[in-house]
């Protein structure tokens, strides 16, 4: 489309792409830009916040503006560029002079006809005269030298001009100041491209009038002809403005109305000055102008010229403004007229002529026009009566000139704090100083205060002498420099956070070296450090605007000590740039020198004016200290914690900020805190409403200031249970453990935090915040309850709060703070620790069921008692004057137990004429629908903002409110109650009716913002979300906090009323649709600020299963929505879904993985195949997506299994088989990818092959050509697997798959061999619920082990082949088969025999399995696996019938298993090795004698298992695969001194979790029948290592717990345990 026909304002959007498109933007860019509907118009007024909004960056953003600019400004020069060529002499003679004839005087016409003869192009940018003119001596020569130069410029002028030297037609203007008359401030500066204020006539003759000259040629014109037009402009204004008796400067660099129309009238541009002393000396034309008798006086008026600075960014060329000031003071100037000569430069001469004929001049408007001749007496009459003017002028401005002191304090407390007289606590603080001398480091103690964010320190002493030094004594800090904020190794935005400890401790930068640093960081000067340093400040200032602190959250403090030098103005440009303005930026400086030196170069982004506006300057640092101080809360006292000597102790800041991961309560928190009535009562409202509660509330309700905080009966419940633990009632743990699950928003969260408040006086206490590691987490709270103990054993316990955790979270801390105990608490009289867990959960009475003694249950049934309670507490809200009953709508609904009648009643009101339309209804339809399906879910409240499309405004609501205060109506409904309960209640009609009347209300108080406008320095701008919310989502939204960044986020009150509003908005719209409209927008999805978190919750809305061990009612095979857009809708609605969210979040692997289950869910295999494989192509190394590609195939088999019919022909089977064994073969790869992968332990992959290969094998056994036996077996398909033997029927068709069925034998034994030896290292999670349909792999391994090895060996079991083949090695096979198929095949299935229920039956089996392996062992060689499972079989009988007659004595048993420790060159299995230290453990009768042989065989046997232990572990964290004890030493001797554990289990009661626990914490050895039949073990301890005594020496033992340890070197006495990690310590106790 050819958009060059077209004018720009006829452009649709298709013209404006192809024109992008023609330019280079950016496709995506360009499509978005199509989208937004941008047309020739649009394009004319787009801006870079707009840009910006739609994620532009900034490099294709200023392409664009410059681009776009130069197509303005052709069109504007369309027109002006013809009559360029016509004027091109009238332009140059009116500006040098070529003859004497011009050089007459004569009465001149005014400037402004003169000026409208000049071309609009007289002069040109800067660029074009880099080097000095050339010029020819000579009329004619200097007349074509400046002729060529001018079409040089005209050719040039029809090129647009950029915005750096000229202003496009619609660009804005930004006004600049004058220099203040006389001023000779080396500071100030000009900005290049900015306006002063039109060129004016007399004003009151002290205010200067001003007149303006381009000056571009001149300035590079030689010294003589320079010096003229200079001296000749200047003279000419001077003499004006005396005989007028007005003060005045001209300005040289600065536009004219009339010179160029690409310019606006005052931009300043600038001229090259090569030398000061030619502009000058040029005045010396002074004495040769005017008349002797006023030659002093005109020396004396016109002062000298001044040069000032134009900056500009990205520009090091350096330009300049030269202005003259004249002064005609009264005293100097009365009577005198001023008649002048001007020079001229006279080209045919080359010199300088001056004037013959005087001119007297006047100043007519804003030009220097001659008086004319007939007017000339009457000037000179009214001379004395100017001359009175000007005295009186005089006078006035001195009387004037009287100012007070500016109430600096004042504007302080208004920049800091809105003018609020505190602080706001939630707002962060980046610091920007310089070098801070000695006498200043006293005052500066406010800084220790205010929560700050990072310091941007150009004081590379700071470390030494300066800031840094004193700072870092009161706080935790990290020291940076500028290129620490690259994130070269391109973390994610949450992890570079951590890596920089940004937000738990200072980030102190040192952006101009730091001179104590060892490393290559060292000072250096301006111009090294913009080259150098510069691109990595810019870096950094974008990462903390970005990613990590919204606008508004955060304040920018110059604070300049010293001196200015332009790097610390550029972190000014760049906050100025990302904040898009100076709302939140402020500074304050001692010294006005600094002050003005640093506003100077600050203000090519920022005016003069609001730089002034947004700074304290002049006021003592002292005195700001002082004054900064008393603005802070009380909250910064210093803090105290309880100490076991019952008094107390102080915590520094610096203390409680190295541990940064727990947030801790003081024994005095709070105290000393004051609060208005107002505070207290939002305080009060808040928590009411639905937000968490604080301390604030405990410790009102404590003094009595506000009503009592209702605690419901669990709370007694956990309090018991807490003092048990305290004074050791309970079992003695170091760490113990108190859970509390809570049905959401039944108060669960508030019991908890009700009993730290209890306990900070007796206990220290903490919450845990578990978004830092375990590791972190631990090392804090051992330092916590270590911190200023002098004798850490009897330290206090440390009562720890863990909100919300995930259960492998709270093992590990538990774990990890027992071995970080150590020696220092083996045997405690009480907790050193006690964990109290409140978890949200569906199901809070049946967790608590299953472990009764240390779990409560909070549910939302409230006892009658609790009932009371809610409705007195109601009646006190009823009677409180002005309280608002919308605000507490979390009370009702809880007081109304969340009756789902009433949350569905309560919502329907609500929504009642809601606009469903708008985007507010959909921001609350899509908060529900996260907040429904994700618990704990929550969207960022610049994320919402960003939705709305909010643009600022300039008010600010007060920061230190809270959300929830701003939410607040100003007028109060009138509410009809009816009873709880029997006799109370809330009419929700009447909360609705009330929401609906108050659209109309004020942001804030009228009076507040004028008394703060008036102060001359209020304007702030920021988003107005909470005025552009309806009242209906104020009442459901609730604010949440991050905890570190405080970043702001939003919620619904409660689940269920997200629930029932997700269900009442969607009305007859599928969820599917909304789910889809939510992936859709933008601003949730690339929006910046709190982008990881929402992405974080959108995967769990799409693929997080419901788990019932994490609170939930069911296990889903998919996550909650997905599950019932299949139930409610079609399951093709799920997958389309799904796909959706898999393109719109970066086509993630685990989505695919998760499309491939569900299409394989419902029957779509090809469609898995391909999702499987697509996943796969992203992690082809990730064993769980290999095992998904092998369950599409393991679905696949069995469907194709599950409708097969007898007219299948043997090609139809082929297809079948070739599935399975697809299936095996995938599950093949993710064995071995599992292998590879060092923090995780995953073994699906083996039973997956299992599974398939066993009903291949049964799939096999039905087919005609393996038929049946007349005793069920099947030999012609066992000859048929284990040998070369193909039937005739099949050798063909099968042809491809003949050598992998051959090889299903082998696969499937080593996949179970494996299984079996996996299951001997670790406990396994079986769950005592018979209601609980799950995986038996997965849940009960040891029983699927058993009934697989079953199924396995009926297939390759035939008593008929194993007459035909005799003695063969196939019929040691088929009998190897036949022991399988009862259970002997391998270590697992042998054990499992001591947990049967029929013990006689176990037995007889047995005996059974040892009878089929050999008659006599000794003189027959069994096979290493045989001989290891024969041992086993004996060790499993004489654990259940000791007196067996099929057992061998130990020594036999000895004997045959020499092969184990004396054949070097065969590498033997775990479980041999395991069974030597079973077998060589000293017994009373066999080893009477010393004998170190032995011990050599038990030492190598413990290294082993130690060494194949840690390959078996890998990375994983112990407590994640905690090892499984089989065997315990018990009295006795022989194969009688083993005791199984299965042995010790029944002699204990009670249920499968309460066994477990007291296994746990050690209860299990306090029961009598276990000290009668378990034997203690004589040791000692040394250096928390424990030893026994062997048969000749030390034999190292492993305790189970290393803080059973005790510290030292100490006799002990334990019970012995046998385990594939080697031997074990249980119980271990001093020996008395």
């Amino acid at each position: 489309m050819d958009y060059k026909e077209f004018p720009l304002d006829e452009w649709n959007e298709n013209h404006v792409k192809c024109w992008l498109d023609s330019i280079g933007i950016k496709k995506t860019y360009v499509e978005k830009l199509n989208e937004e509907e941008v047309t020739g118009p649009v394009l004319r007024k787009l801006d870079e916040p707009f840009l910006k909004r739609m994620g532009m960056k900034a490099g294709q953003i200023h392409m664009l503006i410059e681009e776009r600019n130069q197509l303005l400004q052709q069109n504007s020069n369309t027109d002006s560029t013809k009559s360029v060529h016509s004027n091109v002499k009238a332009d140059f003679s009116d500006n040098i002079g070529t003859g004497s004839e011009k050089n007459q005087t004569k009465p001149e016409k005014s400037k402004s006809s003169a000026k409208r003869k000049k071309n609009s192009v007289e002069e040109v940018q800067h660029r074009h005269f880099d080097n000095k003119l050339p010029l020819v001596h000579g009329a004619l020569g200097a007349e074509c030298s400046v002729e060529r130069d001018m079409a040089h410029e005209i050719s040039a002028s029809n090129k647009p001009q950029t915005p750096t030297s000229a202003y496009a037609l619609n660009d804005p203007i930004r006004l600049s100041p004058f220099r203040p008359f006389k001023s000779t401030n080396p500071n100030f500066k000009y900005v290049r491209d900015t306006v002063l204020a039109p060129e004016t006539g007399v004003l009151d003759l002290i205010s200067p009038c001003h007149e303006y000259k381009s000056f571009n040629k001149v300035a590079r014109l030689d010294k003589q002809r320079l010096q003229a037009k200079f001296a000749c402009e200047v003279i000419k204004f001077a003499s004006a403005c005396m005989n007028i008796r007005t003060n005045g400067t001209i300005h040289f660099g600065v536009w004219d109305r009339f010179e160029n129309v690409a310019f606006k009238h005052g931009q300043i541009v600038g001229i090259p000055v090569k030398n000061t002393d030619e502009y000058v000396d040029a005045l010396d034309y002074i004495e040769k102008c005017f008349d002797s008798h006023v030659q002093k006086a005109a020396r004396l008026c016109i002062r000298p010229p001044v040069f000032i600075e134009v900056i500009q960014v990205e520009d090091n060329k350096q330009y300049f403004v030269v202005e003259v000031d004249i002064e005609p003071s009264s005293d100097i100037v009365k009577d005198k007229v001023f008649e002048v000569r001007l020079p001229h430069f006279n080209e045919k001469t080359n010199k300088v002529n001056i004037e013959k004929e005087k001119v007297m001049l006047q100043r007519v408007g804003c030009n220097s026009d001659p008086v004319e001749k007939n007017n000339l007496v009457v000037f000179i009459q009214n001379l004395k009566e100017r001359d009175a003017w000007r005295e009186k002028a005089e006078l006035s401005i001195h009387e004037n000139k009287i100012d007070g002191p500016e109430d600096l304090g004042r504007k302080l407390c208004v920049l800091l704090t809105d003018g609020k007289n505190y602080v706001n606590e939630s707002l962060w603080y980046i610091l920007v100083t310089n070098k801070c001398g000695e006498e200043d480091l006293k005052f500066i103690n406010f800084l220790r205060h205010l929560k700050i964010f990072c310091v941007f320190d150009f004081d590379a002493d700071s470390d030494v002498s300066g800031l840094y030094s004193v700072y870092k004594d009161y706080h935790e800090t990290s020291s940076h420099f500028l290129h620490n904020y690259m994130n070269e190794n391109k973390l994610s935005t949450s992890e570079f956070q951590k890596h920089l400890c940004l937000f738990v401790k200072k980030s102190w930068i040192f952006c101009n070296g730091r001179s104590n640093f060892l490393g290559n960081e060292k000072p250096c000067d301006e111009n090294t450090w913009i080259r150098t340093k510069r691109k990595y400040l810019k870096k950094a200032i974008s990462f903390i605007c970005d990613e990590l602190l919204p606008k508004g959250s955060f304040l920018v403090l110059f604070l300049l000590l010293s001196p200015v030098e332009k790097p610390i103005v550029d972190v000014f440009h760049e906050f100025y740039s990302e904040m898009s303005g100076m709302d939140f930026i402020v500074c304050l400086s001692e010294s006005r020198e600094n002050y003005e030196k640093w506003a100077n170069l600050a203000q090519i982004s920022c005016s003069i004016g609001t730089l002034e506006q947004r700074s304290v300057v002049g006021m003592k640092l002292s005195h700001v200290d002082a004054t900064i101080q008393k603005m802070l809360p009380s909250t910064t006292n210093e803090r105290h914690l309880p100490v076991s000597t019952k008094g107390l102790c102080a915590l520094p800041t610096k203390e409680e900020e190295k541990m940064y991961s727990l947030e801790i309560l003081c024994a005095d928190q709070c105290d000393g805190l004051q609060l208005s009535k107002e505070e207290i009562q939002k305080i009060d409202e808040t928590f009411y409403r639905g937000k968490k509660v604080a301390w604030k509330n405990f410790w009102l309700a404590e003094k009595r200031l506000c009503g009592e905080i209702i605690e419901r009966e669990a709370c007694k419940e956990v309090s018991k249970m807490l003092n048990d633990l305290e004074c050791g009632k309970r079992f003695r743990h170091p760490v113990a453990k108190l859970k509390v699950f809570h049905h959401p928003g039944s108060g669960g969260s508030t019991i908890a935090r009700q009993m730290l408040w209890k306990k900070r006086k007796d206990l220290r206490c903490a919450i845990v915040k578990t978004t830092y590691p375990v590791a972190t987490v631990c090392q804090h709270a051992i330092d916590f309850h270590h911190y200023d103990e002098k004798d850490w054993k009897n330290s206090l316990p440390v009562l720890l709060l863990l909100e919300d955790y995930d259960e492998e979270y709270l093992d590990e801390l538990s774990y990890f703070l027992m071995d970080a105990l150590g020696s220092h608490n083996r045997h405690p009289s009480r907790p050193s620790f006690i964990l109290l867990c409140c978890k949200r959960s569906n199901a809070p009475d049946k967790l608590c069921k299953s472990s009764p003694q240390d779990t409560v249950a909070v549910t939302h049934k409230l006892t009658d008692q609790e009932k009371n309670l809610f409705r007195t507490k109601l009646e006190n809200f009823e009677n409180q004057a002005d309280f608002r009953l919308e605000f507490i709508l979390t009370f009702v609904l809880m007081s109304k137990e969340f009756d789902t009648a009433y949350v569905t009643e309560f919502v329907g009101h609500l929504l009642k004429d809601i606009d469903l339309s708008s985007r507010e209804t959909s921001l609350m339809k899509y908060v529900a629908l996260l907040n429904f399906y994700v618990h704990n879910s929550y969207i960022s409240l610049s994320q919402c903002e960003a939705f709305l499309g909010l643009q600022p405004y300039e008010e600010k609501a007060m920061q230190e409110n809270s959300y929830a205060s701003l939410l607040q109506p100003s007028s109060s409904p009138q509410y009809l109650h009816k009873e709880l309960g029997p006799s109370s209640g809330t009419d929700l009609e009447s909360i609705q009716g009330t929401a609906r009347k108050r659209k109309g209300r004020k942001k804030y108080d009228t009076q507040t913002k004028e008394g703060l406008q008036n102060t001359g320095y209020y304007e702030v701008r920021q988003y107005d979300f909470i005025g552009n919310l309806s009242e209906q989502a104020r009442l459901i939204f609730i604010e949440l906090r991050e905890t570190t960044t405080y970043i702001s986020s939003i919620q619904i009150i409660h689940h269920l009323v997200a629930k029932e509003i997700l269900h009442q908005l969607s009305g007859s719209r599928p969820q599917s649709e909304i789910a889809m409209e939510f992936l859709q927008e933008k601003a949730f999805l690339h929006h910046k600020f709190g982008q990881e978190e929402f992405i974080k919750f959108i995967r769990d809305l799409f693929i997080r299963r419901d788990k019932k061990s994490r609170g939930d009612n069911t296990d889903s095979l998919f996550s909650p929505l997905i599950e019932h857009i299949c139930y409610t809708e079609t399951p093709e609605k799920a997958i389309e879904v799904l796909t959706y969210a898999y393109e719109r979040l970066g086509r993630d692997a685990f989505f695919a993985q998760q499309l491939a289950r569900l299409h394989y869910n419902y029957e779509k295999f090809e469609e898995a195949k391909s999702w499987a494989e697509t996943a796969k192509s992203h992690l082809p190394n990730d064993s769980f997506i290999l095992d998904t590609e092998g369950q599409v195939y393991r679905k696949w088999f069995s469907y194709r299994m599950d409708k097969k019919t007898d007219g299948d022909t043997l090609e139809d089977i082929v297809e079948i088989i070739e599935i399975a064994l697809k299936a095996m073969k995938c599950f093949r790869s993710a064995q071995q990818a599992a292998k590879s992968e060092k923090d995780s332990m995953n073994n699906s992959g083996y039973f997956g092959e299992v599974e398939v290969g066993c009903r291949l094998l049964k799939l096999l056994s039905m087919l005609d050509v393996f038929p049946k036996n007349a005793d069920g077996e099947h030999p012609e398909l066992v000859k048929y697997l284990l040998t070369d033997y193909i039937p005739e029927d099949i050798k063909k068709p099968w042809g491809k798959i003949h050598s992998r069925l051959k090889a299903l034998h082998r696969n499937i034994y080593n996949a179970l061999d494996w299984i079996s030896e996996d299951l001997c290292y670790f406990q396994t999670d079986k769950k005592q619920s018979d209601d609980d349909k799950r995986e038996e792999q997965v849940y009960n391994p040891r029983g699927w082990l058993k009934r697989q090895c079953k199924v396995y060996a009926m297939f390759f079991g035939s008593g008929t082949l194993i007459k035909e083949y005799n003695a063969e090695p196939k019929s040691q096979l088929i009998r190897r088969m036949n022991i399988y198929k009862h259970g002997g095949g391998n270590v697992t299935t042998i054990l499992s025999f001591l947990s049967e229920k029929n013990e006689e039956k176990s037995v007889e089996t047995l005996e059974k399995l040892i009878s089929s392996y050999a008659e006599d062992p000794q003189k027959e060689i069994l096979e290493d696996t045989d001989l290891i499972n024969y041992i086993f079989c004996h060790f499993t009988l004489a654990c259940l019938s000791p007196g067996s007659s099929k057992l061998l004595d130990l020594q036999i048993l000895r004997e045959l298993s020499k092969r184990f420790f004396k054949t070097k060159r065969v590498t033997f299995p775990a479980s041999a090795h395991f069974l030597l230290t079973l077998l060589y453990w000293p017994d009373k009768a066999l080893d009477k004698d010393s004998n170190s042989d032995k011990d050599d065989i038990l030492k190598s046997a413990f290294d082993t298992l130690k060494r194949l232990y840690d390959i078996k572990i890998k990375d994983v964290a112990p407590r994640k695969k905690r090892i499984y004890t089989l065997f315990f030493l018990g009295k006795g001797y022989g194969l009688r001194k083993i005791v199984s554990k299965a042995k010790i289990d029944k002699l204990m009661t009670g249920s499968l979790d309460e066994r477990r626990k007291k296994w746990h914490n050690g209860e299990v050895w306090k029961i009598g029948e276990v000290h009668n039949i378990l034997e203690r073990v004589n040791g000692w301890t040394e250096d928390g290592r424990i030893f026994a005594i062997g048969h000749a020496g030390q034999i190292p033992i492993l305790p189970l717990h290393f803080d059973s340890v005790p510290p030292g070197n100490e006799n002990v006495r334990f019970y012995l345990g046998f385990s594939f990690n080697g031997l074990v310590a249980y119980d271990i106790q001093k020996k008395s």
